[in-house]
């Protein structure tokens, strides 16, 4: 990006102009940036809410199923057949629930993982950003005073060569 980058020089160093559009360009470029990353940020935390969601009617459907169960089981004589089914569910059910339970783990964590990349590489690119924006305004406050000394060393030799401000005898 610095590789493409032409300022047109004037009297007094660098067109003011083109170091105010580049410093604006970087600054709608960070903007930008930055907004893109809390989208993907937000769209991060709605999967996770999402999933956590899921999860929580995963579990309110299993408890509705047990409680079904029950009632079932207490309305009728539990044979040894039903007996060994009930467990078998029960198996299967308290394995669903676990790898469902760990499924949306881990995906809220990985959801979290991602929004603190984003969140990371949003500051480093702040921080980057802000960086080369206090150089270039350093180089053109320097570069100012350096003609602004200039100008006024050359103005003090013109007043000291036409002898103006010397005493009018």
């Amino acid at each position: 990006m610095a590789n493409d980058i032409y300022f047109r020089t004037s009297l007094s160093g660098y067109n003011k102009n083109d170091v105010i559009r580049f410093i604006e360009k970087l600054n709608s470029e960070q903007v930008e940036r930055v907004n893109e990353l809390n989208d993907r940020i937000r769209i991060s935390q709605t999967e996770a809410k999402k999933m956590s969601v899921e999860l929580d009617a995963m579990k309110k459907k299993c408890a509705q199923l047990e409680s079904q169960l029950s009632m079932s089981d207490e309305n009728r004589a539990i044979n040894d057949e039903k007996a060994q089914k009930y467990d078998a569910m029960q198996g299967t059910y308290a394995d669903i629930m676990l790898d469902a339970e760990h499924t949306s783990k881990e995906k809220v964590k990985l959801a979290e993982e991602k929004a603190e990349k984003i969140l990371a590489e949003a500051t480093e690119i702040k921080k980057r950003i802000v960086d080369e924006n206090k150089r270039i305004l350093e180089n053109s406050k320097n570069e100012f005073l350096a003609v602004v000394e200039r100008l006024t060393a050359s103005l003090d030799e013109s007043i000291a060569k036409t002898g103006i401000g010397e005493g009018n005898e």
